[in-house]
């Protein structure tokens, strides 16, 4: 221990006797005079320690705070982290370095800087180095700007939150102004009404009754509903400058939701802190004129910033696969440049010197003839150059473009836009948008998922009697399925009852329930309903006999909504009471203890005394564990176990309340035990589970509730849709086996022609049993049905097992739908992993809670639903959308969309850049292997950045080969995506070969053209090397352009606009780069090769013949594999894009698509969506009197009939590729 901290450490020692009149004995434990002993902390920042070092280790892991300490403040609290956060990715020192490395960590942008480099050397480069660095360096400065704008946002806030204002109070009383920066650790600070919490801090006093505070904590978890906090009663009576002692706390971590620590004051009393006092940094202070607390976490070590952990990277599968391609394209560029070296050391030993004109006898190593081996390695270099073009160096910052743009429209949409909430879809990342159009395994949690999260009280079962009239969802669907009409009464509104309430029930409701067999059991059951929760009633203003119940849970919302409207009004809460009214008389219950629910329990306790002073045990959880605890042979329970099925069945999530009298004197000798628990500093939380599995017992069984989450609108049709898409869908709940089911079925998951298989097993051996069983009975579909697995939580713990797990993903793989029951957050997470890592196959997971994180993270896409239970799956999610319906649009639109387009982006790149590249090298068997350029410098280095780069940037955003409501009408039409029809090794293979001819195409043609065509200059020159260059590049640029052309499917302005202006862009450009004087632009222009060129091709026939002849040439094979496509071997989007673009009315347009439904359900879909096609056009054609004319661009035929035409609409609109 240093001499300083020896001195920090014999100041706080003599505080403490000062302030308590404490004598210090031999071992460094402070005794009170007369009263015991209590040990003084250790001080964690400097390891304070007066019991000596072995207490060290101890001190890692609490941390001590002082309270209204002088010497702390000056001395110890400074050490630690400050209240200052920062989220900015960059330093103004560090922007440069990191940011380069990052995208030097690109292949491409690294292989694009090992080119320039080569080209600054002379000896071996073509090329003007200038011309290989600016493009570069334009590439690195785009993607530069646009991080350094982005963090300089994020900079910008950060400042803005450190320099808020916050009070402090001084330990004299005076209070202080000071800047969130400046705030330290121990600091007492006053946060007034609707203020931002500026650190964590312990609550020690409010301006409240009971020392209570309310705090919204929806910038932690997104939840807007009021959660309360209060002060201890041993502190919230006192000034803040009275409180004397010190904290001793957990070190920080990022458990929100937990907290370990206790005050131990001057008076030598050790206080108990839980996550009741603690008030978290970026919640808001609401409801509360002010409150007082002491710092214990500030800065980066609050919980808040512990837990703004970045999200899993991630990438798409195309750009995970463009990485390889550009590796193999580096490889085919290493072959040909290795051919090409050989060649130019073969040239210059056999026929270099036999051509009088190259006088290699005073050439440089280059073309040193003596030494072929130096040449073909020194040729090698240069054609690595030359042949730099064949990996696009725009690709990258062209995809982010398009990317970005595909975000926008998502963000934009209207049709995913919900009314009730005003929230629009979100894209959280531009990154895997081209993923939502591959996706085959969907995730799916079903609370707040698939249904609104909007509980409704509907039915229970009390002393073995069922209420409720209510009927449910699923109950219509199963009605529904069975060919039957439910029924159904009028909603009858209670009078007097609260919003929410819709149970009915004439036997119970307006005190009836008095003249009931069992009335006590009865309203000891709706007493528990009333008073067992942590729910907090806020009074309107304008109507104060009107209360807003503020709920952690909707589910406790529900139940005490239901209880009020039974008679059992829930009026306030105090730290240590609750009151209701019953039958107008008020009763309070004073709450003694809390054992809180938590997913291990499973269920949540409430020990309060009566006003009648007997000491009660309300309980309410899963059956399960409740009938556990329940005293032997009681008689209702048989028959409330058969209710709860029945309920369950039915679809409604249930509850088991019962309770229990507890003897006074066991209360206190448990209580005991209890506190000791709530003031451990490690495994509080397990201890506290031990000690209430020592009262929760011998419980007496009350009844059962059974509410209603409602579906939300749309699910069915949606799940519907995705299932004809393709697309198996599996629902992870944590609901009961039978009401999982009934969900699925209601949702239409589960069907009626399927074949349901369900694996309840007690062990892994029976797990393993049951699913083999599955794979013999119904491997290989031999017995053609679709098939539906429901395992529960219990069966899944053993099927996760490395043994079996694989097992259960082939029966899995088998299955349309599967169901996993009572799963655990953890178990989400574990099933979508075993998806994603063994099949190799695009995996979605979406949820609305906390407890999908885990799964929304490890699936490829994560999908928030942003619903009641607050925003965290949406802050963890890459979309947030606020309806499961809306799932549908993104998928089918968007992502296939996306798909489409980035597919065909990232091949049509390499297929302009091959094909423009591989001209050079046919030339080098015209120029020796030399290395000589068949184009200017600039010509090659502006060719990806300005003259190609336009017209597929704007095809990447806008193309669709078919409009919105056609993509989702044909859910089938998403199985493209899913089978990589147009992005894949065959695929590709078909450019590089389309890119090959258009080379040959390219080069020979023009040079035979030249050749052979009188193209004389008026001086007797013949076309020379730098004129057959701008020739044959200026066929290049056509070509590549018209490429893109035939291939667009949706024209918009910006389509010509880039198409043609691209074109137009490249003779405006040579026709001034041409005309300037040479060296005009110094070093980056110090040759005089094209000067006054393109005036003189403008007059020879040639020039424009080339262009005409080699354009047509080049984009014939790839028009003639479009026409045998649409007309000889159609797929089936080519036929819905007919009907897409037929001349019809919108009615006739719908009978089209009502006749491909019915038949496509009949016969193998390609031929039927042809066959109503061509049935419907001809007969209204013939109706109409019209001659067939073959006006369209597709012609089939249906089976055993004469041919018939399709005409097309004339729109804007041409065939897809």
């Amino acid at each position: 221990m240093s001499g300083r901290d020896e001195r920090v450490n014999r100041s706080l020692v003599e505080m403490q006797r000062a302030s308590t009149g404490d004598d210090e004995d031999e071992g460094g434990t402070l005794v009170r005079r007369g009263q015991g002993s209590w040990k003084n902390p250790e001080a964690h920042a400097v390891h304070v320690n007066v019991r000596g070092p072995e207490n060290e280790e101890e001190d890692e892991r609490f941390r001590t705070i002082f309270i209204n300490d002088d010497v702390f403040m000056q001395e110890v609290a400074q050490r630690f982290a400050k209240n200052v956060i920062r989220t900015t990715k960059y330093t103004w020192w560090s922007f440069l370095p990191k940011n380069l490395i990052e995208q030097f960590m690109r292949v491409a942008n690294l292989y694009f800087l090992i080119i320039a480099i080569l080209s600054s050397i002379k000896t071996i480069s073509p090329l003007n180095p200038v011309t290989s660095i600016l493009p570069l360096v334009f590439v690195l400065s785009v993607t530069a700007v646009k991080e350094a704008i982005e963090d300089y946002r994020r900079s910008v806030s950060d400042d803005e939150i450190n320099g808020r204002l916050v009070t402090i109070i001084a330990p004299s009383g005076v209070e202080q102004e000071i800047r969130w920066r400046d705030l330290q650790v121990g600091s007492i600070v006053k946060v007034e009404n609707k203020q931002l919490i500026p650190a964590d801090m312990i609550a020690l006093s409010t301006s409240e009754p009971q020392g209570l505070c309310y705090v919204e904590t929806s910038n932690l978890d997104g939840e807007t509903n009021l959660k309360i906090r209060q002060a201890l009663p041993e502190t919230f009576r006192l000034q803040p400058t009275e409180v004397r002692g010190f904290v001793r706390c957990e070190q920080p971590n990022n458990r929100l939701y937990v907290f370990e620590g206790f005050i131990h004051m001057k008076d030598g009393s050790k206080l108990s802190l839980s996550n009741k006092q603690i008030l978290l940094r970026g919640c808001i202070l609401r409801n509360t004129k002010c409150v007082y607390g002491v710092t214990i976490f500030t800065g980066h070590e609050t919980k808040v910033m512990m837990n703004a952990t970045e999200t899993p990277s991630k990438r798409s599968g195309i750009e995970r696969a463009m990485n390889r391609l550009i590796v193999a394209i580096f490889l085919f560029l290493f072959g040909i440049a290795v051919l090409c070296g050989i060649g130019s050391g073969i040239f210059s030993k056999t026929e270099a010197g036999d051509m009088w004109f190259l006088d290699t006898s005073s050439a440089d190593a280059v073309f040193d003839d003596s030494n072929s081996a130096a040449v073909g390695i020194l040729g090698f270099f240069s054609f690595i150059i030359l042949f730099n073009t064949l990996i696009p160096i725009s690709l990258y910052v062209t995809m982010e473009v398009i990317k970005v743009m595909h975000a926008y429209f998502v963000n934009n949409d209207v049709e995913m836009w919900h009314d009730e909430t005003d929230t629009p879809a979100k894209a959280r990342t531009s990154n895997l948008g081209e993923d939502l159009g591959q996706i085959q395994y969907i995730f799916s949690d079903k609370t707040g998922t698939l249904t609104r999260n909007v509980m409704e009280f509907l039915k229970c079962s009390i002393a073995g009697v069922s209420y409720g009239e209510g009927i449910t969802e699923v109950q219509r669907a199963a009605a529904k399925r069975r060919g039957q009409v439910l029924e159904e009464k009028p909603p009858r509104h209670v009078e007097g009852a609260p919003a929410g309430f819709h149970f009915f029930d004439e036997r119970l409701l307006s005190g009836k329930w008095r003249h009931e067999a069992q009335p006590d059991i009865i309203e000891q059951f709706f007493t528990l309903l009333a008073v067992c929760h942590t729910v907090v009633p806020e009074r309107n203003k304008d109507d104060p006999d009107k209360i807003i119940y503020q709920a952690a849970s909707p589910d406790e919302g529900a139940l005490v909504i239901a209880a009020s409207g039974l008679g059992f009004r829930f009026e306030t809460r105090t730290p240590h009471s609750v009151t209701c009214m019953v039958d107008g008389q008020e009763r309070v219950y004073d709450i003694l203890n809390v054992l809180e629910f938590n997913s291990t329990r499973k269920r949540m306790s409430v020990i309060c005394r009566t006003p009648e002073d007997k000491i009660i045990l309300f309980s309410k959880g899963a059956d399960t564990v409740i009938y556990e605890r329940l005293i032997p042979a009681q008689p209702a329970a048989e028959i409330t176990l058969k209710h709860l099925e029945a309920f369950a069945e039915d679809g409604l999530r249930t509850l088991t309340c019962a309770y229990a009298e507890l003897d006074s004197n066991e209360y206190q000798q448990w209580a005991k035990v209890f506190h000791e628990a709530s003031v451990a500093l490690e495994n509080r939380e397990k201890k506290l589970d031990e000690a209430a599995e020592l009262i929760e017992k011998n419980l007496i069984l009350l009844g059962a509730t059974a509410i209603e989450d409602k579906l939300q609108v749309g699910v069915p049709e949606c799940i519907a849709s995705l299932a004809e898409a393709g697309i198996k869908i599996w629902v992870l709940t944590g609901d009961k086996q039978e009401t999982a089911i009934n969900i699925g079925f209601a949702c239409s998951l589960l069907t009626t022609e399927m074949e349901l298989l369900v694996v309840n097993e007690p062990d892994s051996t029976g797990v393993r049993g049951a699913l083999e069983d599955i794979i013999a009975k119904h491997g290989d579909g031999r017995t053609g049905k679709d098939l539906g697995l429901v395992i529960d939580g219990h069966s899944l713990q053993f099927a996760l097992l490395d043994e079996v797990k694989l097992v259960l993903l082939e029966v899995g793989r088998m299955c349309r739908a599967v169901v996993c029951c009572r799963v655990s957050p953890l178990q989400k997470a574990l099933v979508t992993k075993l998806v994603k890592e063994n099949l190799g196959q695009v995996t979605l997971a979406i949820g609305d809670g906390a407890n999908d994180v885990s799964m929304i993270q490890a699936a490829h896409i994560g999908v928030g639903i942003s619903g009641q239970e607050g925003m965290q799956a949406v802050m963890a999610a890459d979309y947030a959308i606020a309806q499961f319906r809306f799932l549908q649009r993104l998928l089918l639109v968007h992502g296939r969309y996306s798909y489409k387009r980035i597919a065909y982006v990232v091949n049509y790149f390499f297929y302009k850049n091959i094909a423009f590249t591989l001209t050079q090298f046919w030339f080098a068997f015209f120029s020796g292997f030399s290395g000589q350029r068949l184009y200017d410098d600039w010509y090659q280095s502006l060719f990806n950045v300005l003259w190609t780069s336009f017209p597929i940037l704007v095809y990447g955003i806008f193309e669709q080969d078919l409009s919105p409501g056609f993509a989702m009408r044909f859910p089938g039409l998403y199985k493209s995506g899913q089978r990589s029809e147009f992005f894949n090794g065959k695929v590709f293979m078909k450019w590089i070969f389309l890119a090959i001819y258009t080379s040959l195409v390219l080069i020979f043609y023009p040079m035979w053209a030249t050749h052979t065509t009188p193209a004389v200059r008026s001086n007797g020159q013949n076309i020379g090397l730098w004129s057959l260059g701008t020739i044959i590049f200026t066929c290049v640029i056509v070509v590549v352009n018209l490429r893109i052309a035939i291939s667009t499917s949706y024209w918009t302005i910006w389509n010509h606009a880039a198409t043609w202006g691209s074109i137009a862009l490249w003779f405006v450009f040579v026709l001034g780069y041409n005309a300037a004087k040479p060296g005009a632009a110094g070093e980056l222009d110090n040759q005089d090769n094209v000067f006054n060129i393109i005036f003189y091709l403008f007059g020879v026939p040639a020039f424009w013949f080339s262009i005409v002849a080699t354009a047509a040439l080049a984009v014939l094979p790839g028009y003639l594999i479009k026409g045998y496509n649409r007309v000889i071997k159609p797929r089936n989007y080519h036929i819905i894009q007919e009907v897409d673009r037929l001349d019809l009315l919108e009615e006739e347009k719908q009978s089209v698509i009502k006749t491909i439904e019915v038949q496509k359900r009949q016969t193998e879909a390609q031929v039927t969506f042809k066959g109503a096609v061509h049935a419907i056009r001809a007969a209204k054609l013939l109706a109409s009197g019209r001659e067939l004319s073959h006006r369209g661009f597709c012609f089939s035929q249906e089976p055993g009939q004469h041919q018939l035409p399709i005409e097309a609409r004339r729109h804007s609109r041409v065939g897809g590729p």
